[in-house]
């Protein structure tokens, strides 16, 4: 995000969000913090206006799994790995709060998931992923908070 006085502009993935926030830093004297983070609570509180960018849902999701497709991205890497140590360090620091991550991470299945990131041609793996990213059951694995979303 990027934060100064007067505003805090929400950056989305896959929205010309970094060209969007150098833009805004020439026009306000602020500072990045972070990337395609939410806005703290003591933000919304104390800052009046809030701005972010989108674009065609559709467009979104094709960029998305291309941008997957291609090797990059956070959602690819948390989707087609398992992070099975991470899990279990914050399972240990706090067993009650992270235990449930642990037993979502185990049960995760990459291999469904890097089967649907094979080919940026591939119209069927593309239809599979965007069901897979929309099923409920799935909402754990993609990170950003969604999992704990009701």
């Amino acid at each position: 995000m990027y934060q100064s006085d007067q505003l805090i502009y929400i950056q989305m993935q896959k929205t010309g969000c970094t060209h969007i926030a150098s833009l805004l830093n020439s026009l306000f004297d602020g500072k990045q913090i972070g990337r395609h983070n939410a806005a703290t609570l003591e933000q919304i509180t104390n800052i009046k206006h809030f701005i972010s960018s989108i674009r065609n849902p559709w467009d979104w999701y094709l960029s998305l799994w291309t941008y997957g497709v291609q090797g990059n991205g956070a959602l690819m890497n948390r989707l087609t790995k398992k992070n099975l140590l991470s899990s279990i360090k914050k399972t240990i620091i706090d067993p009650k709060k992270n235990y449930p991550s642990l037993l979502h991470e185990l049960s995760k299945n990459p291999a469904l998931w890097r089967d649907v990131y094979n080919n940026s041609n591939d119209v069927e793996s593309f239809r599979k992923w965007l069901k897979l990213i929309h099923n409920p059951s799935n909402s754990h694995l993609l990170g950003e908070g969604y999992g704990s979303t009701e």
